[in-house]
């Protein structure tokens, strides 16, 4: 099994022409698997509303982190009060907060926790730095007593949830039947002057018994636009003069997808003296796929180039196993 971690440092390196050799070398042996995650470290399994809190724990995992009270972040538990009626939530017996110094994810935020009588978690709050409400996920079991919301009573649920905390999303909505949780998942992404915002979304879980799940809200600050645009062709050719240095000398190959423009966080995914983690703005960008092929292609299916809409340079980019 190729390791993830490795993977990664490789790909940091000048060059990739090296782990791609390595890569064929692996993928040439018996029981070649592309590393994922398994079990409840990624939440899907254990309890359906651990799994909603799962993507605002996981990303304080290995953070620092300290108690705050009323009495030292009033303006917290007030804004926590404020989302907890606004979306319905359950009453608590107590709640608890902390502050987040996040530096792998270049962020901080605060966090609230609700319990009940019993000491089990009901729900979780999570604001920004500024305030902003980005996450509130109720974690008590739904109730269903065989009466479930339509996909069009979700959806006025979910609005209806977002106006009274002040969210109010651009664009057209997606609305899924969530057949692992229930209910319904309603999703609305970021767009900027038509140009997506890659990872910024509104989400909505209305519950099977009719009651808001959770809301999360994502939104990035944005560079401003370049002044000039470099073309698509452009772009490719730029991920392919890289392609070409990558796989030279190999017995893989790769291809290229179109590019799209997108809003993207830069990354040191292809630079070894920058951070894999940027916390400056998002900057306007072509993203390209590339496709290994041979033998390659059994250890990393895809690798995301983002390059710059401005001057042409390689900003980043993703790799998926």
């Amino acid at each position: 099994m190729v390791n993830a971690k490795r993977l990664m440092s490789a790909l940091r390196r000048p060059t990739f022409a090296t782990i791609v050799f390595v890569l064929g070398i692996l993928a040439t042996s018996s029981g070649i698997a592309a590393a994922g995650p398994t079990g409840a470290a990624d939440g899907r399994t254990g309890d359906p509303a651990a799994r909603e809190a799962s993507a605002i724990r996981a990303s304080s995992a290995g953070a620092v982190s300290w108690t705050i009270t009323p009495a030292d972040a009033p303006g917290v538990f007030a804004r926590a009060a404020a989302v907890r009626e606004a979306l319905g939530f359950p009453s608590r017996a107590s709640t608890t907060g902390r502050h987040v110094r996040d530096g792998a994810l270049a962020t901080e935020y605060d966090a609230v926790d609700d319990v009940d009588g019993a000491g089990a978690p009901i729900a979780e709050f999570r604001f920004a730095s500024d305030g902003r409400l980005e996450a509130a996920v109720r974690l008590d079991t739904a109730r269903v007593d065989g009466r479930r919301p339509t996909a069009s009573v979700a959806l006025v649920a979910a609005r209806r949830g977002l106006a009274a905390v002040a969210i109010s999303p651009a664009g057209s909505e997606t609305v899924e039947a969530d057949s692992f949780q229930g209910g319904w998942q309603i999703h609305w992404g970021r767009a900027q002057r038509g140009i997506p915002v890659r990872g910024d979304e509104t989400r909505v879980h209305v519950r099977a018994d009719g009651f808001l799940g959770s809301v999360t809200w994502i939104e990035h600050q944005l560079a401003p636009e370049p002044g000039r645009r470099i073309g698509r062709d452009a772009a490719r050719g730029a991920v392919a003069a890289r392609g070409d240095a990558w796989f030279a000398g190999t017995q893989s190959g790769y291809r290229l997808d179109d590019a799209s423009l997108q809003w993207v966080a830069p990354n040191g995914l292809f630079d070894a003296t920058a951070s894999l983690v940027s916390s400056v703005p998002y900057r306007l960008a072509w993203v390209v796929n590339v496709k290994p092929t041979g033998p390659a292609a059994l250890s990393v299916s895809l690798i995301t180039v983002f390059v710059d809409a401005g001057d042409g340079s390689v900003i980043g980019g993703d790799v998926v196993e």
